[in-house]
């Protein structure tokens, strides 16, 4: 999945639901409404890179979320350690899920503090897939 339109100045302080309208590919149509869900029990590849544009330096942090089913997968950023704001971050994370048939994954952005003005750009990808 692939966002064709950016969401911008993403709230501060929630999880906010990275929105993917954009299917390059769905084989078995296992993508609707932001989220995979999985056909068969097995382990699964999910990956997101998310493109964040207006990163706010003065946020306590950022954290990009995998949320199956069975467990949440984050990867944090601090963005305090730089002088100005900037763009261009990604928060890419690849995991291996255990996933049963019908759970689901999607992806969620947390911003703590700071303003609310980054925005989640076009080119931002989210994939799953059965490697066994």
């Amino acid at each position: 999945m692939r966002k064709s339109s950016p969401q911008y100045n993403i709230a501060i302080n929630n999880n906010i639901t990275i929105t993917f309208d954009n299917e390059r590919i769905d084989q078995g149509n296992n993508f609707a409404s932001n989220t995979f869900t999985a056909p068969i029990t097995g382990k699964y590849l999910l990956a997101v890179c998310p493109k964040i544009d207006n990163v706010d330096k003065d946020a306590t942090f950022y954290t990009i979320s995998i949320k199956t089913s069975n467990i949440t997968y984050d990867r944090g950023y601090n963005p305090t350690c730089y002088s100005a704001d900037f763009s261009n971050l990604s928060l890419g994370m690849n995991v291996v899920a255990d996933m049963d048939a019908n759970d689901t994954a999607f992806v969620t952005l947390y911003q703590s503090g700071g303003t609310a003005q980054a925005d989640v750009w076009t080119g931002s990808t989210f994939s799953g897939a059965l490697i066994c």
